[in-house]
């Protein structure tokens, strides 16, 4: 049974696209990223909000700029109101200044002009929902002695009821090893998991888990170097998509798998192989039997957004066998 059904290409590589966020609401599908001319920072960089209602055909709703820079968009979409989200940083009396920027709708239609939701440098990553409330992870640095080739952030944990007013409910982890993008997910048992991002080498992430919001926190080395993770819980099931470094030559790998959310070790389901720049999925189950992922691929000056879909028992048939290891 083939575990990959098909990989299309949503949105052509003319220029770099990438660090996608999906979610569905009121019977569409909306898909947004950035668009830059390079994956560095960009003064035009903007970003960019698709529609579809059956993941082939995709309508432009907007493009939307901030001062300077701008990255990593996500979505929180509750009953009333659908939320992009980004990070936008910007020159101020001499310093550079990170914020949190959005835009929402109450029809999908009608959208504000992009305004400041968080400030203080957090910057947000992707919503998930936790015993029926929205919760996302932010990062952002901490004022510590300066330590030659460290760099010390917190991941925060954020509560939100509409999406643009949020309140801290507890701390993740924060350390001086610059953790930093943190994908969160609940449960099977109906605590709280979270993919924390580490940039120094070995480069591996943490497994954290915890009760509820409020912690304490539980750590655990996930052993591989990995990139831009993302979380989906599946039944009993947690899956991972990040990229993972292979060798110290950067050769890497965009990799689904699934972690042993009580002891953090990972086990590969599916690669999709070397696809140089690749990585920032969202994965969802457009239908009971298969698993669907947007994701970007292709290098650090021009890069395409594809979808990949899977059959999911197929890829599930794999959890439980022997782990990969380094």
């Amino acid at each position: 049974m083939s575990k990959l059904i098909e990989i299309s290409r949503i949105h052509p590589g003319h220029q770099h696209h990438a660090f996608t966020d999906l979610v569905q609401w009121r019977g569409a599908y909306y898909l947004c990223f950035r668009s830059a001319v390079h994956h560095a920072p960009d003064p035009n960089s903007r970003i960019t909000l698709l529609r579809s209602t059956d993941l082939e055909a995709w309508d432009l709703l907007w493009e939307k700029r901030a001062p300077e820079d701008t990255r990593d968009p996500k979505m929180v979409a509750s009953e009333e109101r659908l939320t992009v989200t980004f990070v936008n940083r910007f020159e101020q009396d001499g310093s550079m200044i990170t914020e949190t920027w959005a835009s929402w709708t109450d029809d999908g239609e009608t959208w504000t002009e992009p305004s400041t939701v968080l400030q203080d440098g957090w910057r947000l990553w992707r919503a998930k929902q936790w015993r029926g409330e929205t919760y996302l992870a932010a990062c952002r640095p901490i004022p510590k002695p300066p330590r030659e080739g460290y760099l010390y952030q917190e991941v925060g944990l954020f509560r939100t009821v509409d999406g643009t007013a949020f309140e801290q409910a507890g701390t993740i982890y924060s350390g001086p090893e610059k953790p930093n993008e943190t994908s969160i997910t609940e449960l099977p048992d109906g605590g709280l998991g979270a993919l924390v991002r580490r940039e120094l080498p070995p480069y591996h992430p943490l497994w954290a888990r915890a009760d509820g919001p409020e912690g304490p926190w539980m750590y655990l080395d996930v052993g591989l170097p990995m990139f831009g993770p993302s979380l989906l819980r599946v039944g009993d099931v947690v899956l991972y998509a990040v990229r993972i470094r292979l060798s110290q030559y950067e050769t890497q790998n965009f990799s689904i798998g699934a972690i042993d959310w009580h002891t953090g070790q990972p086990t590969e389901l599916f690669s999709l192989g070397p696809w140089g720049d690749a990585s920032y999925a969202t994965m969802f189950c457009p239908t009971e039997g298969e698993l669907a992922m947007t994701f970007y691929a292709g290098d650090r000056e021009r890069a395409s957004i594809y979808l990949a879909r899977f059959d999911l028992a197929a890829l599930l048939s794999a959890v439980g066998r022997v782990p990969l290891v380094p």
